[in-house]
Formats: C-alpha cells, structure tokens, sequence
C-alpha cells in the first residue's frame, strides 16, 4: 500500500512537517510494518539468516507492537469507526435529498439500494473497473451497473 504525503524526495532530516497525532500513529505503524517485511525478506528470501539479522528483525516486530498498541491505547481505531460512521450518516442523507429532489419513479426508487452499493463498493476497491471515465451526459449505467467518474470523454 503506497501512501502519499510524507514520502517527498524534497524532505530532509529535521525538516517540520504538519502531522496531526491520528495520523502520525498510523504512519509509524506503516513504517514499523515496513522495516518487518524487509527484515522477513531478508532472512527468508534472500537467504541471510544470520543472527544479526534476526535481531534487527525482532526489534522491528517490538517496534510495530509498540506503535500499534499506542493507537490501540488513543483509541484510533474507535475513532475511525466513529468517523465511518458518521461519513456514512452524511453519504446516506445526500442520497435522500438528491433521490428526493429527482421525483423517482416506483421502479427507479427500487434500483436505487443497489446502484447505491455498487457505487459505495468502487470507491471502497481503487481500480475497480466499475468506476470508468463517462460519456459526455450520463452519470450512470442502468443496465451495466456502472458507475461513472464525473470527467467527460
């Protein structure tokens, strides 16, 4: 998983870099996380077995336990479930009001649940085909469930 902001070629030791506290528990993870995979990988797969390395591959294991059991101790996790929570509250009342506001059908207020969920789920899979560049004029595809990005081709 690649993630972005922090890796900048342009950074230097020492240089600030605004951070709220969720999310420098989180990279700390990732980078504990990091430094694990490369050590496993270099004792299984490149074959470098050696009791030093061994070392340097529990004392990553250590760190990334610490690091998660700091963002277990914040209450990271009940925080983003809290915040999932209301994103999906304020995702669902836009729907209500745009569903509203088309005057729908019977037949369409019935496809609406699954157009929904398969919009929901492309956004929640990056590279999902269900998310495609769209004709110039149309948002959805009914019959194909497909849901287009808001760029004109």
């Amino acid at each position: 998983m690649a993630h972005q902001g922090i890796v900048d070629p342009q950074i230097k030791a020492g240089d600030i870099i605004e951070i709220d506290p969720q999310n420098a528990l989180l990279w700390a993870i990732y980078i504990a996380a990091g430094d694990v995979g490369y050590w496993n990988q270099k004792i299984r797969q490149d074959g470098q077995d050696t009791p030093a390395n061994f070392n340097q591959q529990r004392a990553a294991v250590r760190d990334m336990r610490a690091a998660a059991k700091m963002a277990i101790d914040a209450g990271l996790a009940e925080r983003q479930v809290q915040l999932a929570e209301r994103i999906g509250g304020m995702i669902a009342d836009v729907i209500e009001v745009i569903a509203d506001g088309l005057n729908l059908t019977t037949k369409q207020e019935n496809k609406l649940p699954d157009l929904v969920r398969v919009a929901i789920a492309s956004l929640e899979a990056p590279g999902n085909p269900v998310i495609k560049p769209r004709p110039k004029g149309v948002l959805i595809n009914y019959k194909k469930s497909e849901v287009y990005e808001d760029i004109e081709a």
